[in-house]
């Protein structure tokens, strides 16, 4: 796992003393204020992925946007930040020190940015263990709620992913190293195992895409659903759609058999600070 920072050592700590920069797919974790603000969320500690916003109605181009990627809004985008909060030189990216001045402006009135923990996306090595069988069938009540409640795709046992939902992705050797002349690189990543997160927004349609959540291409959104891919009694991505159409739209030399879910996590305490000693 990579090191937790504050915000006001982010910058030295990642980059060195010139830079003022968070990347898309950086990771912040947010602690609520005591008593429970009604206006932000209930849980004790929220997660959130810096990503780039355009594909949730941003204007202009490359400004950047916070998601929510735990508790029950996962998958909801929170903040689309203004054209100042790129940093100065960059037509991409959040200006550290713009988003510390500007915390309780456009994040958590009642929070302070001295309060928050940012680290850069990681990238994820292997697969986890699976829950058994018995588990699977288990009532959705009665099953714990921790991260390692993975499930394959295939055995699901839901008619619909719901936004916020993880999928755990293996990489395979494609046939061939296709490059698409389009975007200049391979048409799948260099990771292992990638992390997507199911997410939704007004400019969506109602309908569901994927933001990567791991890896070099952490805060992007490369695939957006089509209306048929909606379940329209339940109002999400169909599994079975997604099923018999993942090698279409997701990923042409991977299978469906092969991919992990699960569902969003609640974040029940902050993690460990990396000490000032070991930054250097």
């Amino acid at each position: 796992m990579n090191k937790w920072f504050t915000l006001a050592e982010y910058a030295h700590a990642a980059y060195g003393d010139e830079a003022d920069i968070i990347w898309r797919g950086c990771v912040l974790r947010v602690p609520s204020v005591s008593p429970p603000d009604p206006t932000w969320y209930p849980d004790s500690v929220m997660g959130f992925i810096v990503v780039e916003a355009m594909p949730f109605g941003a204007d202009p181009y490359g400004a950047s946007g916070l998601l929510v990627a735990s508790g029950d809004k996962a998958g909801l985008m929170h903040v689309i930040f203004p054209e100042e909060s790129l940093p100065k030189g960059y037509v991409y990216g959040l200006s550290t020190a713009w988003l510390i001045a500007n915390w309780k402006k456009w994040v958590y009135p009642r929070g302070n940015a001295e309060s928050v923990l940012i680290r850069d996306p990681e990238s994820i090595l292997r697969m986890p263990a699976v829950k058994s069988q018995r588990w699977k069938n288990s009532s959705r009540q009665n099953r714990p709620h921790t991260m390692s409640n993975w499930r394959t795709l295939t055995t699901y046992g839901s008619d619909v992913i719901r936004r916020g939902c993880i999928l755990r992705v293996p990489s395979v050797p494609p046939p061939e190293q296709e490059w698409d002349d389009a975007v200049g690189c391979l048409t799948w990543y260099p990771d292992p195992v990638v992390d997507f997160i199911v997410v939704d927004a007004d400019s969506f349609e109602g309908r569901s895409g994927l933001l990567v959540a791991s890896g070099h291409k952490s805060g992007l959104v490369p695939v957006v659903f089509p209306k048929e891919s909606v379940l329209q009694s339940a109002g999400g991505l169909s599994t079975a759609w997604l099923i018999a159409n993942w090698k279409k739209w997701v990923y042409p030399w991977g299978s469906a058999e092969s991919v992990l879910v699960r569902e969003p996590e609640t974040i029940l305490r902050m993690p460990a600070v990396k000490s000032p000693r070991r930054k250097s």
